[in-house]
């Protein structure tokens, strides 16, 4: 029988993480994602709960993030600042690119996660 989860258990962060925050894993353990950094631009998820040093990231499937910029259902959405998302246009030269997800139109924020790291702008 095949398990499968969506949900990936981490215990070990760097800095304040929440539920909702895009997260890399770097050296330090699980941090918020960031497009102007080379390794915390590259997206594993988005944190599903967070509490006592357990830290449980959804890796695929659907969830809710802050996003900046225009969009609409199926736009691709990218890894931006401080652990949102955001639309291609916010990314300046020499930033970095990484989607992490779709547009799912179910709501506000709410995205299909889908990481894709493309390098920089």
């Amino acid at each position: 029988i095949l398990n499968v989860t969506s949900k990936v258990l981490f215990t070990k962060s760097s800095g304040s993480i929440s539920a909702g925050d895009i997260v890399s894993i770097g050296t330090s353990g699980l941090s918020r994602c960031s497009r102007t950094n080379d390794s915390l631009s590259n997206a594993i998820g988005v944190v599903y709960s967070s509490g006592s040093n357990q830290i449980y990231v959804q890796v695929f499937g659907e969830n809710t993030v802050s996003i900046t910029g225009s969009y609409s259902t199926g736009s691709l959405l990218y890894v931006g600042l401080n652990g949102g998302a955001c639309t291609y246009d916010q990314i300046a030269t020499g930033e970095y690119i990484t989607q992490i997800g779709i547009a799912s139109g179910n709501g506000i924020g709410k995205l299909v996660i889908q990481p894709r790291i493309f390098g920089q702008k």
